[in-house]
């Protein structure tokens, strides 16, 4: 699919596709929720943030809500 038809699926619907790329960034955070985790919540959140998935108050981003 071309980036133009792409964009036009997004307007249309008015939701983002999901695309490999994101589902393996929310792999690799849900991996990095799990493993920090089990050492702090802090650890686990900077981590998020770190990725995109959380903003600073700690809710969802735009593209994750």
């Amino acid at each position: 699919m071309t980036k133009k038809k792409r964009e036009s699926r997004v307007a249309d619907t008015g939701s983002r596709i999901i695309d490999a790329e994101d589902t393996a960034r929310f792999k690799v955070a849900a991996d990095a929720w799990v493993a920090a985790n089990t050492a702090s919540e802090d650890t686990a959140r900077r981590k998020l943030k770190e990725l995109g998935f959380i903003d600073s108050r700690g809710k969802p981003t735009k593209n994750y809500r």
